[in-house]
C-alpha cells in the first residue's frame, strides 16, 4: 500500500504539501521575472522569425547527431554547436 501524499489547498489548485514547502523554502521567485526580460531581449532583437525556426531546427539536428548518434542529415555551416548554442 503507498502512502497518498499530502496536498494542500491554493488560490490555483491543490498542490504536493512537501514540494510547495521546499518551493518556498528554497525557490527564488525572480528567476521567473529574469527569463521574461531575457525573452524580452529576444524578442527585440528579432528580424527575421523564420531565420530563428532555421537555427533551432539545425541546432536540433546537430544536437540530436552528437547525443543520439543519428546520421548527420544537416550541413553545419562553418558554426560549432557552440556557436549555435
Amino acid at each position: 500500500m503507498s502512502a497518498k501524499a499530502a496536498v494542500t489547498a491554493t488560490p490555483y489548485g491543490e498542490v504536493d504539501a512537501a514540494a510547495l514547502e521546499g518551493l518556498q523554502s528554497h525557490y527564488d521567485t525572480t528567476r521567473v521575472l529574469d527569463a521574461v526580460d531575457t525573452l524580452d531581449e529576444l524578442r527585440t532583437g528579432l528580424n527575421d522569425p523564420e531565420g530563428l525556426r532555421d537555427d533551432l531546427l539545425r541546432l536540433h539536428g546537430m544536437a540530436h547527431a552528437l547525443v543520439n548518434g543519428a546520421s548527420f542529415a544537416a550541413t553545419t555551416r562553418d558554426a560549432s554547436i557552440v556557436e549555435q548554442i
